[in-house]
């Protein structure tokens, strides 16, 4: 599609009615928004009217910290607004700057949280827990994507993030507290936010947070569950060969959400003291291959862990070489797996060793080149 002028001085998206610009605009990702509203400043300022539509809360600062609430289509039409930043331009109920607070959700997009449990025996001793998928009516959903909502808007993200440090160090400038108020009563749910990676919104984003409610501190990944031309692969030994796994995209997202996990860029080694998420349970693998071989005899003694290999031991550009399967009875037994990704027409094994190619800062391309210090690249292939 074009967005060269017509021969009356409008590119495509002004020439038609605001309803056929939404229909249009709903089939492009993140990127491609992004992609379209770099062309023009008048590309962007549409762009911002489409995504008007996706705001329901807004969020200012105060000394308590940050404070969100929603708000109603009819009030966001109405409020005086910027939109190339984002902002609200007077609003006589709050003082201060408030921010419009865009929902950045990807349907491919899945949460998941860390679950500490430790196991006792033969190869578990280094097994410390798993990542539970959470299911999209979990309690702490909404607010999960209001938190992430917040992080990422244009101008609140660069006051979390430190941008003149070295990749494998912490963005995370320093603890912040946000306070989500709910619709039409006084309940505040409150969260202590201790560590976010300050990823881009179609990235993987991790976090720390404390629960208020809950009286609970977890370790939660908002990721792509089903990328598009991956795959995950097991070696068969009595074949020879490696084979796919075949029980369900939910046991490929628990596999893959492991392997983020374990990636400098996700979670700073840091946070990853004693291979906290390394040698995790796959509780969906063993969930599901129960159901499907329980014909074959009784399985449920087993314990399926997934183990990675890295180039360089407790150092912070380490890179992930080789990962396993562990399948635990009496003994354990490990196998190799691969993540194969299909790229112009090539099958290749992707352990992420280039880090440009997954992740970036939050606004970090948008600041002045003189305040940024370069950020090494990994160039590791293996």
């Amino acid at each position: 599609m074009s967005l060269e002028p017509t021969k009356h001085g409008k590119n495509i998206f002004e020439s038609v009615s605001s309803d056929v610009n939404k229909h249009i605009l709903s089939f492009l990702s993140v990127c491609d928004l992004a992609a379209v509203g770099r062309t023009h400043r008048n590309s962007y300022l549409m762009i911002k009217r489409r995504c008007l539509d996706s705001v329901h809360h807004i969020a200012w600062i105060d000394d308590n910290g940050f404070h969100i609430k929603p708000i109603s289509s009819a009030e966001r039409y109405r409020m005086d607004k910027n939109l190339w930043s984002m902002t609200i331009i007077h609003n006589k109920q709050i003082q201060g700057k408030q921010y419009l607070l865009e929902s950045f959700i990807n349907r491919s997009f899945d949460w998941a949280m860390f679950i500490r449990k430790q196991h006792r025996g033969v190869d578990l001793d280094e097994t410390k827990g798993y990542w539970k998928m959470l299911p999209k009516d979990y309690y702490l959903i909404n607010d999960l994507d209001i938190i992430k909502s917040l992080v990422l808007h244009k101008e609140v993200a660069p006051m979390l993030l430190n941008y003149v440090i070295s990749e494998e160090e912490n963005p995370f400038k320093d603890t912040i507290t946000v306070n989500i108020h709910q619709i039409d009563s006084d309940k505040v749910n409150k969260y202590h936010i201790s560590f976010w990676n300050g990823a881009s919104p179609n990235q993987c984003n991790t976090f720390e947070i404390h629960d208020y409610q809950k009286n609970r501190t977890r370790f939660l990944m908002n990721f792509n569950s089903s990328p598009s031309n991956l795959y995950w692969h097991w070696y068969d030994n009595d074949s020879s060969r490696f084979k796919a796994y075949n029980l369900g995209p939910i046991v490929n997202a628990q596999i893959e959400c492991s392997f983020q996990a374990n990636l400098m860029y996700n979670f700073p080694l840091q946070l990853q003291k004693s291979g906290l998420f390394n040698n995790v349970n796959l509780t969906l693998l063993k969930k599901e291959f129960v159901k499907k071989f329980s014909h074959t005899g009784n399985h449920n003694d087993k314990v399926f862990a997934l183990r990675c290999g890295f180039d360089k031991k407790d150092d912070p550009n380490r890179t992930i070489t080789t990962m396993e399967q562990l399948t635990i009875t009496t003994y354990g037994f490990p196998r190799s797996i691969k993540r194969i990704r299909y790229l112009n027409g090539q099958y290749k094994n992707d352990f992420c060793h280039f880090t440009e190619d997954n992740f970036d800062l939050r606004m970090e391309k948008y600041r002045p080149f003189s305040k940024v210090k370069p950020r090494e690249r990994s160039n590791a292939i293996h």
